[in-house]
């Protein structure tokens, strides 16, 4: 496609455009496994992002003509370009990942795009083509998403099917896995009377835990690593830092991962109240209560099930 389109751009035949269709199609159909769709949210989803972005930067290289002389109007398309891009400012998640929500103004450029006049008719059919792609592109990605794992589940949405009441949330629907990953951690909380609106720490990178056990973050609900967490530590109140459950997501060796030194060890002053598997990544969050006054304790037997 790309070929096709570069070919176009330097001899501009209409030949070119009826071939760019064909080549289209055989894109649209096969980038997903020729990326190694594996039926996760990144493999699949940011691969599309991807093919949109390459056929929204044709179109306008196509549509160059009609609007390079258009200072306001290449100002307006420009804005909508980037504007995407600006969501993923202080943050450290990949660039595509982090704009697959905020994809609607390239919509709007290949809109604007597709209205402009052109003095040659193979400029107005390539844009065209490629404006169907992109819309294509993107309603495949909408129609086909019962059938891909949600953003970080393990099973597609058709398989999200088992009922679990998560706080204020209220009662949602899981696939399988996570749904014991949220009744062992609840089980857990259970065991150690933790109330709601406890403080809570989870480190790191697990904010979903404190909905789960609907505790509150006292500083931010998103501790991503020790650094960060020292940082956020000395500036609570040691009490309230004495007093927060803390969760701990364990290393891919089951072991705990360097802790800010100002929590000391966890087993000093903590009861250990129960354990879960993260399915996503095969790994297990432990969740500590403060007990100072009393000697730790095992933590709570998963409950049974069929």
């Amino acid at each position: 496609l790309v070929t096709a389109v570069t070919a176009y751009l330097i001899i501009r035949r209409k030949l070119i455009v009826l071939l760019c269709i064909p080549a289209l199609l055989y894109t649209l159909i096969t980038i997903p496994y020729r990326l190694g769709y594996t039926g996760h949210y990144e493999a699949h989803f940011v691969a599309q992002s991807e093919l949109g972005f390459v056929l929204l930067s044709m179109a306008m290289l196509v549509s160059m003509p009609a609007w390079r002389t258009a200072p306001r109007l290449m100002i307006v398309l420009a804005g909508l370009f980037l504007l995407p891009y600006t969501v993923g400012v202080g943050t450290g998640n990949a660039l595509f990942t982090q704009v697959l929500a905020t994809l609607a103004p390239w919509g709007a450029v290949v809109a604007i795009l597709a209205g402009l006049h052109y003095n040659r008719r193979s400029d107005k059919a390539m844009v065209m083509v490629l404006t169907a792609g992109f819309i294509s592109c993107y309603t495949l990605q909408t129609v086909t998403g019962v059938v891909r794992s949600p953003y970080h589940l393990v099973e597609p949405m058709l398989l999200q099917k088992f009922p679990v009441t998560v706080g204020r949330l209220g009662t949602v629907r899981v696939d399988a896995q996570t749904h014991a990953f949220v009744e062992d951690l609840q089980h857990a909380a259970r065991h150690c009377a933790i109330a709601p609106d406890t403080s809570f720490l989870g480190l790191y990178n697990i904010p979903g835990v404190a909905l789960i056990l609907q505790a509150v973050p006292p500083v931010t609900p998103w501790l991503n690593n020790l650094e960060q967490a020292e940082v956020v530590l000395r500036r609570m109140p040691p009490s309230l830092a004495d007093a927060s459950t803390i969760a701990v997501l364990l290393d891919d060796k089951d072991q705990l991962p360097q802790l800010p030194s100002s929590l000391g060890p966890l087993d000093t002053r903590r009861r250990l109240c129960g354990a879960s598997e993260f399915p996503l990544l095969i790994q297990q969050i432990q969740i500590w209560r403060p007990s100072p006054s009393a000697p730790p304790v095992g933590p709570a037997e998963p409950p049974a099930r069929p």
